[in-house]
């Protein structure tokens, strides 16, 4: 039975590069050029998350080659392993519990912060893009709505974001066990600063090259606001630039673009994954959060283990 997903952000991307390989019959389904929020996001893949630097050991080396192999089935760069420091700002662990480490990434204490080798970010612009023309010319993606009615006794796997959460399908499936988290991210050209690693910390820091960063990004669980927020510009060009000229004699920086993207972050902190409970062969997988590219290559095998 030919299987359809519905949106083209991250999780609808990868599933339907997991049902390519599996020789799946399928076709996505997505409105307009999709997935503002995986647009705006800065694609980072970080091992330690959280105040208290929590560890991820679970196959974190898988997540390098699977995106290495994206790239060369798209014939495109995608993935940019970079070092990554950590502030010690507002961090709920210390210096002793380092270093840390497991497969794939290393961690050391320094009096500066904790520097990470084993992270770095995925162009997620690039890979909609160019997986997006691979299913137009493939005949595998249709951009339109889609209704739940054409869904019923098919097999659908709904990964459209705040849009199916919010929705009458799944909405009541997942009342209370999702928000919706809205986010702002800045591209800023900084003439003088070079920089070789990531900056992490309550924003982060990306040097994207060429005098180019992305910084940012907010966090609001309450703000609805459609469109680039004028507010949240104001709050991140102000604490760029205190950090700039704490730090940095008072460099000068120009704000070249400015994203938004409301994400649906799981209230558990892991992913939801399920099958709806009236309509059989129909399945959700959503709420991956800031996390998405990491966790993604390494959960999309559990989304079959629903689809059967």
């Amino acid at each position: 039975m030919r299987l359809t997903i519905v949106g083209q952000g991250l999780v609808g991307t990868l599933a339907a590069f997991e049902a390519e390989r599996r020789g799946e019959d399928f076709v996505v389904v997505d409105q307009g050029s999709g997935a503002p929020a995986t647009r705006a996001a800065a694609g980072l893949f970080n091992p330690l998350t959280g105040p208290r630097f929590t560890a991820d050991t679970d196959r974190w080396d898988r997540i390098l080659p699977y995106y290495r192999g994206l790239e060369q089935n798209l014939g495109v760069a995608l993935v940019h392993p970079l070092p990554l420091r950590r502030l010690w700002d507002g961090a709920k662990v210390g210096p002793g519990a380092f270093p840390q480490s497991a497969p794939g990434w290393t961690a050391e204490a320094r009096p500066d912060g904790v520097w990470i080798e084993g992270g770095g970010w995925v162009n997620l612009e690039v890979l909609l893009d160019a997986a997006r023309a691979r299913g137009l010319a493939a005949g595998r993606l249709e951009e339109r709505l889609f209704g739940p009615g054409e869904g019923r006794g098919a097999r659908v796997l709904w990964s459209g974001g705040v849009a199916d959460l919010a929705g009458p399908v799944w909405g009541p499936v997942v009342a209370g066990r999702w928000q919706p988290v809205r986010g702002d991210v800045l591209t800023v050209r900084i003439p003088g600063l070079t920089l070789d690693h990531g900056e992490m910390g309550s924003r982060f820091l990306l040097p994207l090259g060429e005098g180019c960063f992305r910084w940012g990004a907010t966090h609001e669980s309450d703000v609805d606001d459609q469109g680039p927020r004028p507010e949240a510009r104001r709050i991140l060009e102000g604490e760029l630039a205190k950090r700039l000229g704490a730090a940095l004699s008072d460099l000068e920086f120009e704000v070249i673009g400015h994203r938004w993207g409301v994400r649906p972050s799981s209230r558990s902190g892991v992913p939801v994954i399920e099958g709806h409970p009236s309509e059989r062969g129909w399945v959700l997988a959503n709420g991956f959060g800031g996390r998405g590219v990491a966790l993604g290559p390494r959960w999309v095998g559990r989304i079959w283990e629903r689809l059967g």
